[in-house]
């Protein structure tokens, strides 16, 4: 069977470690002045590592528990736009709802780093407490949220975080 190597592979040990840093960094961010800098490293490993991964089978992943309540997930939402004050807004185009206005979609980093921390923070909490088939199905759900909707998001983020380090007008090394 396939999945013992693809559940234990050194991709997947270091996607659980970026997920883990990504969960700490946004739970309690140690350091306000970098948190940004930080989310945009993590969230570039994050991204690119699940591209690495071997193509999966198909596998029902039903039953899995879910671990971030709405309570945790807002929590972490408004300490991420408390952290990032006026540059957590961003304008963005990708998005479904574009097709029917001509206008930018109003957009939130706290809000795209609350939908990924939901998918890694269950992803890790099954994968820490399950046997190698959870930890399979597990893998499997976030991968597949990734592709769904976790991936865009976490793109988004990164380019609104890009123009906010770099391109910002009243970006200087000593705020970020």
């Amino acid at each position: 069977n396939n999945w013992w190597s693809q559940v234990f592979s050194a991709d997947v040990l270091e996607f659980i470690n970026m997920s883990i840093r990504f969960c700490q960094l946004v739970e309690e961010p140690s350091d306000a002045d970098h948190f940004a800098l930080d989310l945009q490293k993590v969230c570039s490993v994050l991204y690119g590592k699940v591209l690495s991964f071997p193509e999966m089978n198909e596998q029902e992943d039903t039953g899995l528990e879910q671990y971030v309540t709405e309570d945790q997930y807002n929590e972490v939402r408004s300490r991420v736009a408390s952290l990032l004050g006026s540059h957590d807004d961003y304008l963005d185009v990708f998005v479904e709802d574009m097709k029917y206005s001509d206008r930018p979609i109003l957009r939130t980093i706290s809000e795209d780093v609350a939908d990924i921390y939901q998918s890694l923070a269950d992803f890790l909490f099954c994968y820490r407490t399950g046997s190698d088939e959870i930890r399979y199905l597990a893998l499997f759900r976030v991968v597949g949220q990734y592709r769904e909707y976790w991936g865009g998001r976490c793109l988004s983020a990164m380019r609104a975080l890009h123009d906010m380090l770099f391109l910002s007008p009243d970006s200087t090394d000593e705020e970020w």
